[in-house]
């Protein structure tokens, strides 16, 4: 039951800046946040906060099952 509530808290908050995403949407997210947070740990310096909230943004997103377009601007 714990769980349950933990997974409905978890997609309630994902869906306020993805409303179009589900449950299915949610694992790949979280994966990939995983991964970024640990290859930005290997960088020499941490990028500037513009780039790394694009950086997250784009790699979360690759997962998904519905796509998210991601404009990166240069």
């Amino acid at each position: 039951m714990r769980l349950l509530r933990q997974k409905a808290h978890l997609l309630a908050n994902f869906r306020h800046s993805n409303p179009e995403c589900g449950i299915v949407d949610l694992k790949p997210h979280c994966h990939d946040f995983q991964y970024v947070r640990e290859t930005i740990k290997m960088f020499p310096q941490k990028p500037e906060p513009i780039l790394l909230t694009q950086i997250f943004r784009k790699l979360t997103g690759l997962g998904r099952i519905l796509p998210v377009p991601v404009s990166v601007q240069a």
